[in-house]
């Protein structure tokens, strides 16, 4: 290298080194619990904390901006137990027409991003290390592919797991509702719109829909006394 050249003129020689940044988050919270007997699993505890309250903080946690909450059926009673958290709470109007309503609508509040984290509210063993260790994943998927953990028999997806990556090509084709997230035969059907994130971590497949599933999980059946005002 010459070494006449002027050392601010170096600097610009040098190759720009880039990050991607982290996936936005945004926690789909606005269900209805139909399969919950009367209650709403997001506001029963885990480890004496709110599930919905859990999942927000373990996203805060892994992310690099305030995730954005889709708030819906019972919105004032779980925003509340949302208090004092740094999120973005956005309400879902269209809420009981299905869960891809409030995927688009929190894309739209989200804006643009290099990608986004889809997470549902009630996984109540996610950690921000499996967050972390899906977006180490997206990096190495393809332009414009959606990563999604899955588990696998006999070289078949047996499983699908939640939170999901999307990149940021396909908030447009989700808007105008050209790809529905949500429907079966996703990963077999459209293999080249999947990269699958091979993984046994209990976090992305543990989810809260029944009675009996919180009862697997905490060792209690839900009770209304759980839920504190």
């Amino acid at each position: 290298m010459d070494n006449n050249v002027p050392p601010m003129m170096l600097a610009d020689m040098m190759p720009e080194i880039t990050t991607i940044k982290k996936p936005t988050p945004i926690l789909l919270a606005a269900g209805m619990s139909q399969r919950m007997g009367g209650f709403n699993k997001l506001l029963m505890p885990i480890n004496g904390v709110p599930m919905v309250r859990q999942m927000a903080l373990t996203l805060v946690a892994f992310a690099d901006v305030p995730p954005v909450v889709v708030l819906g059926h019972e919105a004032t009673q779980v925003e509340a137990v949302l208090d004092g958290i740094a999120l973005t709470m956005i309400t879902n109007a269209q809420y009981k027409s299905g869960q891809m309503s409030s995927v688009t609508a929190g894309l739209i509040a989200a804006g643009e991003a290099v990608c986004y984290m889809i997470c549902l509210a009630d996984l109540p063993l996610l950690t921000a290390a499996d967050c972390a260790a899906l977006f180490a994943a997206h990096k190495k998927a393809g332009i414009g592919q959606i990563t999604v953990p899955v588990q696998r028999e006999d070289g078949k997806f047996a499983r699908r797991g939640n939170p999901i990556i999307i990149p940021a090509s396909a908030r447009q084709k989700i808007i105008k509702g050209e790809t529905n997230l949500g429907c079966r035969g996703l990963l077999n059907n459209h293999p080249d719109l999947i990269y699958p994130f091979d993984s046994c971590a209990k976090g992305f497949y543990v989810d809260i829909d029944t009675q009996d599933a919180f009862r697997d999980t905490t060792g209690q059946m839900p009770d209304a006394r759980m839920i504190t005002s």
